[in-house]
Protein backbone atom coordinates (compact mmCIF):
# COMPACT_ATOMS: atom_id res chain seq x y z
CA UNK A 1 0.00 0.00 0.00
CA UNK A 2 1.28 3.36 -0.61
CA UNK A 3 0.11 7.28 0.75
CA UNK A 4 0.24 10.15 -1.76
CA UNK A 5 0.04 12.93 1.12
CA UNK A 6 0.92 12.51 4.48
CA UNK A 7 0.51 15.46 7.22
CA UNK A 8 -0.27 14.21 10.56
CA UNK A 9 -0.28 11.40 12.56
CA UNK A 10 -2.60 9.43 14.82
CA UNK A 11 -3.47 11.64 17.89
CA UNK A 12 -2.03 10.68 21.32
CA UNK A 13 -4.33 9.93 24.46
CA UNK A 14 -4.47 12.63 26.83
CA UNK A 15 -1.66 13.31 29.69
CA UNK A 16 -4.46 13.43 32.29
CA UNK A 17 -7.49 11.35 31.08
CA UNK A 18 -9.24 9.87 34.24
CA UNK A 19 -9.33 6.31 32.36
CA UNK A 20 -5.29 6.59 32.37
CA UNK A 21 -4.64 8.33 35.47
CA UNK A 22 -7.34 6.88 38.28
CA UNK A 23 -5.84 2.84 37.38
CA UNK A 24 -2.02 4.72 37.04
CA UNK A 25 -2.83 5.90 40.83
CA UNK A 26 -3.84 2.50 42.12
CA UNK A 27 -1.24 0.94 40.80
CA UNK A 28 1.91 3.36 42.07
CA UNK A 29 0.99 1.93 45.68
CA UNK A 30 0.76 -1.58 44.05
CA UNK A 31 4.24 -0.72 42.30
CA UNK A 32 5.59 -0.41 46.23
CA UNK A 33 6.11 -4.39 46.30
CA UNK A 34 10.03 -4.90 46.19
CA UNK A 35 9.76 -8.01 44.25
CA UNK A 36 8.25 -5.26 41.20
CA UNK A 37 10.64 -2.45 42.18
CA UNK A 38 13.94 -4.32 42.08
CA UNK A 39 13.22 -4.04 37.61
CA UNK A 40 14.06 -0.35 38.71
CA UNK A 41 17.61 -0.69 41.04
CA UNK A 42 17.67 3.47 41.98
CA UNK A 43 14.07 3.60 42.87
CA UNK A 44 14.59 -0.25 44.82
CA UNK A 45 17.25 1.13 46.74
CA UNK A 46 15.59 4.57 47.47
CA UNK A 47 12.71 2.35 48.69
CA UNK A 48 14.60 0.84 51.31
CA UNK A 49 16.09 3.50 52.75
CA UNK A 50 13.46 4.62 53.08
CA UNK A 51 11.53 1.63 54.80
CA UNK A 52 14.70 2.04 57.33
CA UNK A 53 14.68 5.54 57.77
CA UNK A 54 10.51 5.16 58.90
CA UNK A 55 11.33 1.97 61.60
CA UNK A 56 13.63 4.71 62.92
CA UNK A 57 11.05 7.56 62.93
CA UNK A 58 8.92 4.63 64.77
CA UNK A 59 11.51 4.01 67.00
CA UNK A 60 12.01 7.98 67.67
CA UNK A 61 8.25 8.07 68.29
CA UNK A 62 8.54 6.02 71.31
CA UNK A 63 11.80 6.58 72.65
CA UNK A 64 11.27 10.52 72.92
CA UNK A 65 13.73 11.26 70.45
CA UNK A 66 14.58 14.57 69.14
CA UNK A 67 14.14 16.31 65.94
CA UNK A 68 11.15 14.07 64.94
CA UNK A 69 9.57 16.90 62.73
CA UNK A 70 12.91 16.88 60.78
CA UNK A 71 12.91 13.20 60.36
CA UNK A 72 8.92 13.19 59.60
CA UNK A 73 9.53 15.83 56.77
CA UNK A 74 12.56 14.12 55.19
CA UNK A 75 11.05 10.64 54.96
CA UNK A 76 7.87 11.92 54.02
CA UNK A 77 9.24 13.26 50.85
CA UNK A 78 10.89 10.02 50.36
CA UNK A 79 7.46 8.49 49.90
CA UNK A 80 6.08 10.64 47.61
CA UNK A 81 9.24 10.89 45.54
CA UNK A 82 9.05 6.67 44.91
CA UNK A 83 5.27 7.06 44.71
CA UNK A 84 5.36 10.00 42.26
CA UNK A 85 7.88 7.81 40.33
CA UNK A 86 5.88 4.61 40.65
CA UNK A 87 2.41 6.92 39.12
CA UNK A 88 4.60 8.41 36.53
CA UNK A 89 5.64 5.41 35.29
CA UNK A 90 2.14 3.56 35.52
CA UNK A 91 0.91 6.76 33.74
CA UNK A 92 3.15 6.30 30.83
CA UNK A 93 2.47 2.40 30.92
CA UNK A 94 -1.03 3.26 30.36
CA UNK A 95 -0.60 5.76 27.76
CA UNK A 96 1.31 3.30 25.81
CA UNK A 97 -1.52 0.69 26.18
CA UNK A 98 -4.34 3.19 25.23
CA UNK A 99 -2.18 4.11 21.87
CA UNK A 100 -1.69 0.86 20.89
CA UNK A 101 -5.73 0.27 21.73
CA UNK A 102 -6.77 3.00 19.22
CA UNK A 103 -3.92 2.15 16.23
CA UNK A 104 -5.91 -1.71 16.87
CA UNK A 105 -8.96 0.41 17.02
CA UNK A 106 -8.00 2.54 13.72
CA UNK A 107 -7.48 -0.27 11.74
CA UNK A 108 -10.98 -1.27 11.58
CA UNK A 109 -12.71 1.52 11.85
CA UNK A 110 -10.54 4.38 9.71
CA UNK A 111 -12.03 4.96 6.32
CA UNK A 112 -9.37 5.14 3.11
CA UNK A 113 -9.46 7.86 0.31
CA UNK A 114 -8.47 5.29 -2.37
CA UNK A 115 -7.80 7.04 -5.40
CA UNK A 116 -9.19 5.73 -8.30
CA UNK A 117 -7.61 7.83 -11.03
CA UNK A 118 -4.71 10.31 -11.69
CA UNK A 119 -5.83 13.35 -10.12
CA UNK A 120 -5.88 13.75 -6.24
CA UNK A 121 -9.99 14.45 -6.39
CA UNK A 122 -10.31 10.87 -7.95
CA UNK A 123 -10.89 8.76 -4.86
CA UNK A 124 -13.69 6.75 -3.07
CA UNK A 125 -13.93 6.09 0.28
CA UNK A 126 -13.06 2.17 1.19
CA UNK A 127 -12.88 0.15 4.68
CA UNK A 128 -9.32 0.58 5.75
CA UNK A 129 -9.09 -3.11 6.30
CA UNK A 130 -10.07 -3.53 2.68
CA UNK A 131 -6.61 -1.90 1.15
CA UNK A 132 -4.22 -4.19 -0.37
CA UNK A 133 -0.57 -3.82 -1.62
CA UNK A 134 -0.61 -1.83 -4.52
CA UNK A 135 -3.37 0.84 -3.56
CA UNK A 136 -2.49 4.10 -3.43
CA UNK A 137 -4.51 6.32 -1.17
CA UNK A 138 -4.40 10.46 -0.41
CA UNK A 139 -4.30 11.43 3.16
CA UNK A 140 -4.85 15.33 4.37
CA UNK A 141 -4.67 17.38 6.93
CA UNK A 142 -6.53 16.22 9.64
CA UNK A 143 -6.86 12.72 8.04
CA UNK A 144 -5.82 9.57 9.74
CA UNK A 145 -3.44 7.45 8.25
CA UNK A 146 -5.30 4.03 7.79
CA UNK A 147 -2.47 1.26 7.17
CA UNK A 148 1.04 1.03 7.11
CA UNK A 149 2.64 2.01 3.64
CA UNK A 150 4.98 3.64 1.76
CA UNK A 151 5.01 7.56 1.09
CA UNK A 152 5.24 8.03 -2.33
CA UNK A 153 4.58 12.31 -2.16
CA UNK A 154 3.79 13.78 0.49
CA UNK A 155 5.07 17.66 2.63
CA UNK A 156 5.78 16.99 6.71
CA UNK A 157 6.56 19.45 8.95
CA UNK A 158 8.88 18.83 12.21
CA UNK A 159 8.92 21.30 15.09
CA UNK A 160 12.56 21.28 16.61
CA UNK A 161 12.37 20.44 20.49
CA UNK A 162 15.17 22.40 22.62
CA UNK A 163 15.91 19.23 24.57
CA UNK A 164 15.25 20.96 28.00
CA UNK A 165 18.76 22.37 28.55
CA UNK A 166 18.31 24.59 30.97
CA UNK A 167 21.94 24.37 32.14
CA UNK A 168 25.00 25.96 29.92
CA UNK A 169 26.98 23.77 31.59
CA UNK A 170 25.58 20.56 30.50
CA UNK A 171 24.47 22.50 27.25
CA UNK A 172 28.62 22.58 26.77
CA UNK A 173 29.08 19.13 27.74
CA UNK A 174 26.37 17.60 25.38
CA UNK A 175 28.26 19.55 22.76
CA UNK A 176 31.79 18.22 23.96
CA UNK A 177 30.58 15.09 23.55
CA UNK A 178 29.47 15.54 19.51
CA UNK A 179 25.80 15.36 20.65
CA UNK A 180 24.62 19.11 19.61
CA UNK A 181 25.36 20.96 16.87
CA UNK A 182 27.36 24.05 17.56
CA UNK A 183 24.58 26.13 16.02
CA UNK A 184 22.55 25.60 18.94
CA UNK A 185 25.11 26.12 21.94
CA UNK A 186 25.08 30.15 21.66
CA UNK A 187 21.12 30.66 21.12
CA UNK A 188 21.00 27.54 24.12
CA UNK A 189 23.03 29.36 26.79
CA UNK A 190 21.73 33.29 26.08
CA UNK A 191 17.87 31.78 26.66
CA UNK A 192 19.55 29.99 29.55
CA UNK A 193 20.74 33.58 30.78
CA UNK A 194 17.51 35.68 30.12
CA UNK A 195 15.11 33.28 32.17
CA UNK A 196 17.79 32.85 34.77
CA UNK A 197 17.97 37.10 35.13
CA UNK A 198 13.88 37.12 34.52
CA UNK A 199 13.58 34.97 37.05
CA UNK A 200 15.13 36.17 39.66
CA UNK A 201 13.62 39.72 39.06
CA UNK A 202 10.53 37.75 39.44
CA UNK A 203 11.66 36.64 42.65
CA UNK A 204 12.55 40.14 43.71
CA UNK A 205 9.03 41.05 43.02
CA UNK A 206 7.67 38.32 45.39
CA UNK A 207 9.93 38.43 48.19
CA UNK A 208 10.38 42.45 48.41
CA UNK A 209 13.07 44.37 48.68
CA UNK A 210 13.39 43.83 52.13
CA UNK A 211 14.01 39.66 52.28
CA UNK A 212 16.14 40.03 49.16
CA UNK A 213 18.47 42.60 50.77
CA UNK A 214 18.68 40.03 53.78
CA UNK A 215 22.53 39.59 54.57
CA UNK A 216 23.70 36.00 53.04
CA UNK A 217 20.68 35.77 51.28
CA UNK A 218 20.39 37.76 47.94
CA UNK A 219 17.86 36.12 46.27
CA UNK A 220 19.40 32.49 46.65
CA UNK A 221 22.34 33.64 45.25
CA UNK A 222 25.34 31.39 45.68
CA UNK A 223 28.41 31.67 47.91
CA UNK A 224 31.52 29.73 49.36
CA UNK A 225 30.98 28.98 52.67
CA UNK A 226 33.82 30.77 53.88
CA UNK A 227 34.12 29.02 57.63
CA UNK A 228 35.85 25.99 56.05
CA UNK A 229 39.91 26.33 55.86
CA UNK A 230 39.94 26.81 51.94
CA UNK A 231 36.51 27.93 50.75
CA UNK A 232 37.09 29.10 47.26
CA UNK A 233 39.27 26.05 46.79
CA UNK A 234 36.26 23.49 48.28
CA UNK A 235 33.58 26.18 46.64
CA UNK A 236 35.25 25.12 43.15
CA UNK A 237 36.06 21.71 43.22
CA UNK A 238 32.72 21.01 44.64
CA UNK A 239 31.33 22.44 41.87
CA UNK A 240 33.44 21.05 39.53
CA UNK A 241 32.60 17.13 41.26
CA UNK A 242 29.11 18.07 41.26
CA UNK A 243 28.60 19.05 37.83
CA UNK A 244 30.57 16.26 35.91
CA UNK A 245 28.42 13.99 38.04
CA UNK A 246 25.20 15.72 36.78
CA UNK A 247 26.83 16.01 32.89
CA UNK A 248 27.09 12.45 33.42
CA UNK A 249 24.34 11.21 34.24
CA UNK A 250 22.36 13.21 31.56
CA UNK A 251 24.97 12.21 28.82
CA UNK A 252 24.45 8.78 29.92
CA UNK A 253 20.03 8.81 30.83
CA UNK A 254 19.87 10.25 27.36
CA UNK A 255 22.08 8.23 25.33
CA UNK A 256 20.17 6.62 22.63
CA UNK A 257 21.60 3.19 23.82
CA UNK A 258 19.88 3.69 27.42
CA UNK A 259 16.15 4.31 25.74
CA UNK A 260 15.05 0.78 26.86
CA UNK A 261 15.59 1.33 30.69
CA UNK A 262 13.14 2.49 32.63
CA UNK A 263 13.34 5.72 34.58
CA UNK A 264 16.61 6.61 32.78
CA UNK A 265 16.05 10.17 32.69
CA UNK A 266 14.72 10.37 36.12
CA UNK A 267 18.26 9.61 37.54
CA UNK A 268 18.82 13.36 36.60
CA UNK A 269 16.78 14.81 39.06
CA UNK A 270 17.56 12.43 41.72
CA UNK A 271 21.32 13.12 40.99
CA UNK A 272 21.17 16.78 41.37
CA UNK A 273 18.94 16.27 44.46
CA UNK A 274 22.08 14.42 46.10
CA UNK A 275 24.47 16.63 44.37
CA UNK A 276 22.43 19.76 46.70
CA UNK A 277 22.20 17.71 49.96
CA UNK A 278 25.80 16.85 49.77
CA UNK A 279 27.55 20.21 47.94
CA UNK A 280 25.14 22.40 49.40
CA UNK A 281 27.31 23.17 53.14
CA UNK A 282 30.49 24.29 50.72
CA UNK A 283 29.60 26.09 47.56
CA UNK A 284 25.81 26.21 47.37
CA UNK A 285 25.90 23.18 44.64
CA UNK A 286 24.80 25.95 41.75
CA UNK A 287 26.34 23.65 39.36
CA UNK A 288 24.57 25.78 36.69
CA UNK A 289 26.33 29.41 35.86
CA UNK A 290 22.91 30.79 34.39
CA UNK A 291 21.37 29.58 37.65
CA UNK A 292 23.39 32.02 39.31
CA UNK A 293 23.98 34.90 37.69
CA UNK A 294 20.33 35.77 37.44
CA UNK A 295 20.47 35.98 41.50
CA UNK A 296 23.90 37.62 41.13
CA UNK A 297 23.06 40.04 38.98
CA UNK A 298 19.92 41.37 40.61
CA UNK A 299 21.35 40.91 43.96
CA UNK A 300 23.94 44.18 42.54
CA UNK A 301 21.01 46.25 43.57
CA UNK A 302 22.00 45.54 47.15
CA UNK A 303 25.79 43.58 47.50
CA UNK A 304 28.34 42.79 45.21
CA UNK A 305 29.38 39.66 47.30
CA UNK A 306 27.46 37.51 44.87
CA UNK A 307 28.92 39.01 41.67
CA UNK A 308 32.19 38.84 43.48
CA UNK A 309 32.23 35.29 43.63
CA UNK A 310 30.23 34.46 40.54
CA UNK A 311 33.48 33.01 38.79
CA UNK A 312 33.25 30.30 41.00
CA UNK A 313 30.15 29.41 39.47
CA UNK A 314 31.40 29.48 35.96
CA UNK A 315 34.77 28.09 35.91
CA UNK A 316 33.78 24.97 38.04
CA UNK A 317 30.54 23.71 35.97
CA UNK A 318 32.01 24.24 32.95
CA UNK A 319 35.42 22.25 34.12
CA UNK A 320 32.90 19.69 35.07
CA UNK A 321 31.29 20.11 32.33
CA UNK A 322 34.37 19.02 29.87
CA UNK A 323 35.36 16.28 32.28
CA UNK A 324 32.22 14.82 32.11
CA UNK A 325 32.12 14.85 28.34
CA UNK A 326 35.75 12.83 27.54
CA UNK A 327 34.94 10.77 30.32
CA UNK A 328 31.74 9.85 28.59
CA UNK A 329 33.34 9.71 25.07
CA UNK A 330 36.34 7.78 26.81
CA UNK A 331 33.59 5.25 28.62
CA UNK A 332 30.76 4.68 26.17
CA UNK A 333 33.31 4.95 23.02
CA UNK A 334 31.87 4.05 19.78
CA UNK A 335 33.69 0.92 18.43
Amino acid sequence: METQNIRKGTPASALFDPKIVMPAIGSSFVKLDPRTLIKNPVMFVLEIVTILTTVILVRDLFAGGQNIGFEFQIILWLWITILFANFSEAVAEGRGKAQADALRQTRTSTQAKLLTGSGTKDYKLVPGTSLKVGDVVQVEAGDMIPSDGEIVAGIASVGSISGAHFNPAVTISVFSSGRLPRSRVLPYIVAQFIGATVAAVVELALVGATAASLPGVFLGSNLPNTSLPMPIFAAVLAEIVGTTILAMTVLGSTDSDSSGIAWGSSSIGLILAAAIWALGPISGASLNPARSFGPAIVSLLYDSAPILSYWIYVVGPILGGLLAAQLYKLIYKRV
